[in-house]
């Protein structure tokens, strides 16, 4: 899977101004991944991340305060665990600037709106790979200790993983900001299972500069638009509290195919194949043939920020193709969902480990 490198010098001069993008997996979602992992982790572990979160900057307003006002003020060891995992898994989200707010944002100096993502190109068609004509280059997946704050700031999401398992692991860096980076490892780890956070459509005389992440797609007839919207939504809305969310967490660990599935896929460990996963998932999934030909016959709309232009379509697909994306997203989803638990897990298990 490769990226062109035409394409390259326009997403890295447009990164920085694109448009907020939208959220990953919702609550529903993240929490989902986090409680998982807490129930796939050992009593050891599970207070490991526990007892890390509570030294959390921002701990009383994000943490304590939201866990006193859903469950009281006498929550058991375990439940509180469980709570502050979910918390740690949409604490990334729970920091961004409110929409369309002129006001300053207070959590301003740990927001990183480039952390939550890394969108390799699909290209939809022969057309659109014969209007980039250059050679073939790997995005950049790498990262290592020691960068400039200014080169930090950017990272993709592949690279705030590797970062977060390495800081994690380095007990001289204080705990506060290692706690700052336990929940960018719940929340990223999460976001990068999320297909649409790997990819991005491009299509000749439709979508010139990208679809980001599916933002720039919407099918008629959806619930929810765009589709990066649509995905984030599935296995569970914003808002989802513990209950629900512990609900769909041991739910899915009682169904025999998500759960080999995740077993399958907790013995993979490194970031980059978990966005690659995802990018091919986009590609089979959000964006199947049926999908792409309406694209094609769809009317581009564009609108203009800061000098630059972006396209999106909405498109309309049949009755049957209608029914038989919902289904296959859902299951998609719920299977991301498992995946990316039971790895968390075992990113828990390795960070938490003594250093020998």
């Amino acid at each position: 899977m490769k990226i062109l490198t035409s394409l390259c010098a326009t997403l890295c001069a447009a990164s920085f101004l694109l448009p907020t993008k939208a959220l990953a997996w919702a609550d529903g979602g993240h929490k989902t991944v986090a409680l998982i992992a807490w129930e796939k982790l050992g009593a050891s572990e599970r207070k490991w991340i526990a007892d890390l979160l509570k030294q959390h900057p921002t701990y009383d307003v994000h943490f304590a305060a939201p866990m006193k006002e859903e469950l009281g003020d006498k929550v058991d060891e375990a439940t509180e665990q469980r709570f502050l995992f979910a918390q740690a898994s949409i604490w990334p989200d729970m920091i961004r600037p409110p929409r369309g707010s002129k006001d300053p944002n207070p959590y301003e100096q740990y927001h990183r709106p480039l952390w939550h993502y890394v969108d390799i190109p699909i290209l939809a068609d022969e057309s659109t790979r014969a209007e980039f004509h250059q050679p073939l280059v790997d995005p950049n997946f790498t990262w290592k200790p020691g960068g400039a704050d200014f080169l930090e700031i950017n990272l993709n999401a592949a690279q705030v993983l590797s970062k977060a398992l390495y800081e994690l692991h380095d007990t001289s860096i204080p705990a506060a900001k290692r706690a700052v980076m336990v929940c960018w490892l719940f929340h990223v780890l999460g976001d990068v299972h999320q297909p649409c956070h790997a990819a991005a459509l491009f299509y000749a005389k439709k979508l010139w500069t990208g679809d980001r992440g599916a933002n720039g797609v919407s099918i008629k007839g959806l619930p929810t638009r765009p589709l990066h919207a649509y995905w984030d939504g599935l296995p569970g809305a914003h808002g989802t509290d513990l209950s629900h969310a512990s609900d769909n967490a041991r739910a899915w660990l009682n169904d025999a195919a998500l759960t080999k599935a995740g077993e399958a896929g907790k013995g993979v460990s490194v970031p980059e194949a978990w966005v690659r996963e995802s990018w091919a998932s986009a590609k089979l999934n959000v964006y199947p043939p049926y999908v792409l030909k309406a694209v094609g016959e769809a009317k581009t709309a564009f609108y203009s920020k800061d000098g630059q232009k972006f396209y999106s379509v909405t498109v309309t697909i049949d009755h049957e193709d209608m029914v038989k994306y919902e289904a296959n997203a859902l299951a998609v989803a719920k299977e991301r969902v498992v995946i990316a638990g039971y790895r968390l897990a075992e990113a828990v298990k390795t960070v938490s480990a003594p250093v020998k």
